[in-house]
């Protein structure tokens, strides 16, 4: 099904975002409230999907492309201001209407925070071209750039902090009222259980991986995760890793090939690392790479579980 939204968590890795302050950090809290409302959309059976799961650093241009090629009609960039003011701000590109900003604003300041205002802006050398590059640079996709409050306002962060879900169902419930989709409210959870991370993450880690590597390197197929690669660009693919491979084994003892964990969902914990061992006498095999911390016990155990795990079978 193709995407209908995507959402853009601002920032990310090694830019920590200008709406941090001794409370959070804006790239943490716009992934917070984006793998929030994926989860919600998806709840709602809107098509969506995401420019980052985790906390990997995302260029311009990376955020861009992936933005214009991902066939989402609608983006919703999430963003925490900073530079003196108070309260939520939507901007809007100069080539759409306020409609879509402005809805979703409305919710934000039903839920509490208040709304400084909806506006969009232009390049001074350039009355007609967009001033952001999430307007100017993701195409024919609608994109608002959403500020859910100012990071060096105490009142605006303090409410942020406590109030960070209900502003992100705020801007779930805008949108299905914008795009005319149907609305439930969230269920409540049960007590002493975690809400669920979204299922696509893994797989989405996965393929950031392959482009951190080099192993891809077309950003078309970034958000297309569940969808296979070609016969030749498979074989393309696994010359690129056999070099890195081969390189790599050239000059180390040990050639990490799969560097994510697996997530235990309930304590959003993982410190287990796939990876391969290589020597001059044997081929590589599959190891287990334990946190240094854990008992020698445990680590056997763990190390003898490992002789039968098929690692490609669990993430292909």
């Amino acid at each position: 099904m193709a995407s209908f939204l995507i959402i853009d968590p601002g920032h990310g890795g090694i830019d920590p975002g200008g709406g941090t302050n001794q409370l959070f950090k804006e790239k943490d809290l716009t992934l917070q409230i984006s793998l929030y409302q994926y989860r919600r959309f998806r709840e709602l059976n809107i098509p969506v999907v995401l420019t980052r799961t985790t906390d990997l650093t995302v260029t311009s241009d990376q955020r861009a492309s992936i933005v214009k090629n991902s066939g989402a009609k609608y983006c919703i960039s999430n963003h925490i201001n900073s530079g003196g003011g108070r309260g939520a701000e939507a901007i809007y590109s100069n080539h759409s209407n306020a409609t879509f900003a402005k809805t979703i604003l409305d919710e934000l300041e039903a839920e509490g925070m208040p709304a400084r205002r909806v506006y969009t802006k232009t390049l001074p050398s350039n009355p007609q071209s967009d001033y952001y590059f999430m307007h100017r640079e993701t195409g024919n996709v609608e994109t608002i750039i959403l500020e859910y409050g100012f990071a060096d306002n105490n009142l605006d962060a303090t409410f942020l902090q406590a109030n960070w879900t209900k502003l992100a169902e705020a801007t779930v419930r805008g949108f299905a009222e914008f795009a005319n989709r149907p609305y439930q409210p969230p269920r409540p959870p049960n007590p002493g259980t975690n809400p669920p991370a979204p299922p696509d993450n893994w797989k989405r880690e996965a393929v950031d991986w392959l482009f951190q590597e080099d192993l891809l390197t077309n950003e078309e197929w970034r958000t297309k995760y569940d969808q296979s690669l070609p016969l030749w660009a498979e074989a393309i693919l696994l010359k690129r890793l056999y070099e890195k491979l081969s390189q790599n084994q050239a000059g180390q003892n040990s050639v990490e090939v799969i560097p994510f964990a697996k997530t235990d969902p309930s304590t959003n914990s993982s410190n287990t690392l796939l990876s391969y061992s290589s020597s001059t006498s044997q081929k590589p095999r599959p190891s287990l790479v334990q946190n240094e911390s854990k008992s020698k016990e445990t680590e056997n155990q763990t190390l003898d579980s490992a002789r039968h795990f098929r690692p490609w079978e669990d993430y292909v």
